[in-house]
């Protein structure tokens, strides 16, 4: 579900790169040689990601891959039954955790974050290949890259905002976007009278003109990216999109026409993902999920210019495994709760919880907690800063959860204070985290601060 695909001709390919499993966002790499899907390579967990927006920039000569969501879970997905199998069941409770780099390289060989200086597209720009072998990005304005750097051509215009779909014209060699449009304001239960439609969209190289297009459907696609429900069709010729009611549509030349209808086409699944692929003249669907089950997250559609047809025989491994076990210790979260005691002698209690470590383990991490003043001045209290040290090697806890408790007694300053929190270590959080802490009381002159830990406590 919510796997990011795009066609490379230096490999003659499709590229899918991530998605969402059990365990949050996946960062592994496939590609599709028109029946078999391969797996490439496993990037470092900080790529992964869901819904990111690729395209192949002719420049550079590599995919580009640029925003995108990364989920790590809160509560942990699986039982480990004393000598008995694994059990998973898909979770639904993640939280989003910023992107380190929002910006990368596919080279056919591996991942690369690409650095860039000056303004750049939204991270939730849709990509897509001109005709120059040029990538440009609609979001927050229409962008061109040069494979160095991000151009600014047009400012975001008032009439398409968020496109349902946009992708190459194989006809007419120009980028062709589709928005739903609704006139006025239409407020819940207000009885608007104006229906909904679609409009169509092309970029002149400068500035975005509306098509007097007939009977465009509304589309599927996820109007949030506008990207993967609008693409070419290699094998009939114009545009290919599924439309909201599950029917298919070709667009050529402006014209608008069914060429399948819903029983013949892929179900409408939340994060379905469609790309064109001129190697092997289909157009592949990939993906999503119309729950939480994860059941059809890796159902594989292709389009032969006339017919789809779902491919169900033994076709190799396949991406995004529903429920797997992890391959590697892992440390998710953490989720923070800061609460105070209010009373005399006040002490302070900063909780690091949700920590799940998840089996085979090889976890080695210095949790760090420092008290810090406004200014970022380190408190001067006795024990500040205070290190627990967690290592599931000498404890042998795979697919336990860890909460490690911080308590500053006789809590008093005489600025705002923030509790940081830095992990290091195999399988360690990303970056410090920072907490503010509430209501802690002036000091007096007498009274002295002292900076503790509980030693980690498995649940």
């Amino acid at each position: 579900m919510g796997a990011s695909m795009a066609f490379d001709p230096a490999t003659k390919s499709v590229v899918l790169f991530g998605g969402l499993g059990a365990y949050g966002t996946t960062a592994d790499t496939w590609s599709w040689d028109g029946e078999h899907w391969h797996a490439l390579a496993s990037a470092p967990s900080s790529t992964s990601r869901l819904e990111a927006n690729l395209a192949y920039d002719s420049i550079s000569r590599t995919v580009l891959m640029l925003g995108g969501e990364q989920l790590v879970p809160i509560t942990d997905p699986c039982q480990r039954p004393p000598g008995r199998p694994l059990v998973c069941t898909p979770g639904k409770n993640f939280r989003g955790v910023a992107l380190d780099a929002p910006f990368w390289g596919w080279d056919g060989r591996a991942w690369t974050a690409r650095s860039y200086a000056g303004p750049t597209p939204s991270t939730e720009a849709a990509l897509v290949t001109q005709s120059d072998g040029t990538v440009l990005a609609f979001g927050n304005g229409t962008w061109t890259y040069d494979g160095n750097a991000w151009q600014l051509r047009a400012f975001a215009p008032p009439d398409l905002i968020e496109p349902e779909g946009i992708a190459l014209d194989p006809d007419s060699q120009q980028v062709i976007a589709v928005e739903r449009f609704q006139p006025g304001v239409c407020m819940p239960h207000s009885g608007c009278s104006k229906p909904a439609y679609m409009r169509t969209f092309t970029w002149t190289g400068s500035k975005w003109k509306e098509l007097a297009d007939r009977q465009t459907p509304f589309a599927s696609g996820d109007a949030e990216h506008g990207q993967g429900s609008l693409v070419a069709d290699p094998a009939g010729g114009g545009l290919l999109m599924i439309a909201a009611d599950g029917s298919t549509w070709r667009r050529s030349r402006g014209d608008w026409r069914q060429v399948a209808i819903a029983s013949e086409s892929p179900p409408v699944l939340e994060g379905m993902t469609l790309v064109s692929d001129p190697a092997s003249r289909q157009v592949v669907a990939f993906g999503g999920s119309a729950s939480t089950s994860f059941q059809k997250s890796n159902a594989t559609w292709v389009w032969d210019g006339r017919h789809w047809k779902e491919l169900t025989a033994p076709i190799g491994p396949t991406p995004l495994p529903g429920v797997v076990a992890p391959v590697a210790c892992s440390l998710n979260g953490p989720a923070l709760q800061a609460n105070q005691e209010a009373n005399t002698g006040a002490t302070v209690h900063v909780m690091v919880s949700n920590i799940f470590i998840t089996s085979p383990c090889d976890l080695k991490v210095a949790f760090t907690f420092t008290l810090v003043d406004a200014s970022g001045k380190r408190l001067a209290v006795a024990g500040n800063p205070s290190v627990v040290n967690v290592d599931t090697r000498t404890t042998g806890i795979g697919g336990r959860a860890v909460t490690i408790t911080w308590l500053w007694t006789h809590a008093c300053a005489s600025t705002r204070v923030h509790a940081e929190i830095e992990a290091v270590g195999v399988g360690a959080y990303p970056r410090p985290i920072s907490v503010n802490l509430k209501s802690v009381p002036a000091c007096s002159g007498s009274e002295k601060s002292t900076l503790g830990a509980n030693p980690y406590r498995i649940t």
